[in-house]
Protein backbone atom coordinates (compact mmCIF):
# COMPACT_ATOMS: atom_id res chain seq x y z
CA UNK A 1 0.00 0.00 0.00
CA UNK A 2 1.18 3.61 -1.02
CA UNK A 3 1.79 5.51 1.68
CA UNK A 4 0.42 9.16 1.90
CA UNK A 5 1.10 12.39 3.43
CA UNK A 6 -0.80 15.57 4.13
CA UNK A 7 0.73 18.82 3.69
CA UNK A 8 0.30 22.51 4.22
CA UNK A 9 1.47 25.20 2.67
CA UNK A 10 1.86 28.69 0.35
CA UNK A 11 1.91 28.94 -3.53
CA UNK A 12 1.89 32.11 -5.49
CA UNK A 13 3.54 33.74 -9.08
CA UNK A 14 6.80 31.80 -8.62
CA UNK A 15 5.79 28.57 -7.23
CA UNK A 16 5.34 26.85 -3.55
CA UNK A 17 6.53 28.95 -0.93
CA UNK A 18 6.24 26.95 1.72
CA UNK A 19 5.73 22.82 1.87
CA UNK A 20 5.34 21.39 5.27
CA UNK A 21 3.76 18.04 6.56
CA UNK A 22 0.26 19.00 7.99
CA UNK A 23 0.90 16.79 11.57
CA UNK A 24 3.68 19.27 12.20
CA UNK A 25 2.02 22.34 11.56
CA UNK A 26 -1.58 22.19 12.29
CA UNK A 27 -1.94 24.04 15.42
CA UNK A 28 -0.74 27.57 13.13
CA UNK A 29 -2.66 25.95 10.19
CA UNK A 30 -4.53 29.63 10.58
CA UNK A 31 -1.03 31.41 10.07
CA UNK A 32 -1.06 30.07 6.51
CA UNK A 33 -4.20 31.67 5.59
CA UNK A 34 -3.04 35.12 7.01
CA UNK A 35 0.21 34.77 5.21
CA UNK A 36 -1.40 34.24 1.75
CA UNK A 37 -4.05 36.61 2.51
CA UNK A 38 -1.53 39.20 3.07
CA UNK A 39 0.54 38.80 -0.13
CA UNK A 40 -2.60 38.31 -2.87
CA UNK A 41 -0.74 40.86 -4.85
CA UNK A 42 1.42 37.68 -5.79
CA UNK A 43 -1.62 35.60 -5.73
CA UNK A 44 -0.82 33.73 -2.90
CA UNK A 45 -2.83 30.91 -1.90
CA UNK A 46 -3.02 28.19 0.86
CA UNK A 47 -3.12 25.04 0.15
CA UNK A 48 -3.48 21.31 1.89
CA UNK A 49 -2.95 18.54 0.13
CA UNK A 50 -2.60 14.95 0.16
CA UNK A 51 0.24 13.40 -1.73
CA UNK A 52 1.73 10.10 -1.80
CA UNK A 53 4.87 9.21 -0.60
CA UNK A 54 6.60 9.41 -3.86
CA UNK A 55 5.42 13.15 -4.80
CA UNK A 56 6.34 14.18 -1.88
CA UNK A 57 9.86 13.13 -1.90
CA UNK A 58 9.95 14.26 -6.01
CA UNK A 59 8.09 17.82 -4.67
CA UNK A 60 10.71 17.81 -1.68
CA UNK A 61 13.87 17.59 -4.56
CA UNK A 62 12.10 20.39 -6.71
CA UNK A 63 12.50 23.12 -3.45
CA UNK A 64 15.61 21.90 -2.52
CA UNK A 65 17.14 22.45 -6.08
CA UNK A 66 15.16 26.08 -5.52
CA UNK A 67 12.92 24.83 -8.32
CA UNK A 68 9.81 26.29 -6.67
CA UNK A 69 7.56 27.01 -10.15
CA UNK A 70 8.40 22.87 -11.24
CA UNK A 71 7.69 22.05 -7.05
CA UNK A 72 3.68 23.94 -7.87
CA UNK A 73 4.04 22.09 -11.03
CA UNK A 74 4.30 18.57 -9.70
CA UNK A 75 2.00 19.19 -6.94
CA UNK A 76 -1.05 20.08 -8.80
CA UNK A 77 -0.45 17.72 -10.81
CA UNK A 78 -0.09 15.06 -8.77
CA UNK A 79 -1.88 15.69 -5.43
CA UNK A 80 -4.14 13.06 -4.52
CA UNK A 81 -6.45 15.53 -3.62
CA UNK A 82 -6.16 19.68 -2.89
CA UNK A 83 -8.25 22.00 -0.43
CA UNK A 84 -7.34 26.10 -1.32
CA UNK A 85 -8.11 28.54 1.55
CA UNK A 86 -11.73 30.36 1.26
CA UNK A 87 -11.68 33.43 -0.58
CA UNK A 88 -12.74 35.66 -3.12
CA UNK A 89 -10.40 34.56 -6.56
CA UNK A 90 -8.81 32.35 -4.65
CA UNK A 91 -9.67 29.33 -7.09
CA UNK A 92 -8.58 31.56 -10.20
CA UNK A 93 -5.39 32.40 -8.75
CA UNK A 94 -4.53 29.00 -8.48
CA UNK A 95 -5.15 28.19 -12.27
CA UNK A 96 -2.93 31.13 -12.65
CA UNK A 97 0.10 30.17 -10.99
CA UNK A 98 3.21 29.42 -11.46
CA UNK A 99 4.16 32.91 -13.95
CA UNK A 100 6.44 34.92 -12.20
CA UNK A 101 5.15 37.96 -14.77
CA UNK A 102 1.89 38.05 -12.30
CA UNK A 103 4.16 39.68 -9.54
CA UNK A 104 2.79 43.52 -9.98
CA UNK A 105 6.83 44.64 -8.16
CA UNK A 106 8.34 42.66 -10.44
CA UNK A 107 10.79 45.21 -12.67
Amino acid sequence: MTKTIKVIGIADCYGIESYLPYEESKKNAWLFTIRARANRHRHAVAYLALVKEKTDQTIGSAIRQGNYAKALRILKELAIEISLMPGTGVKKSWNLIPDPTLDPYKD
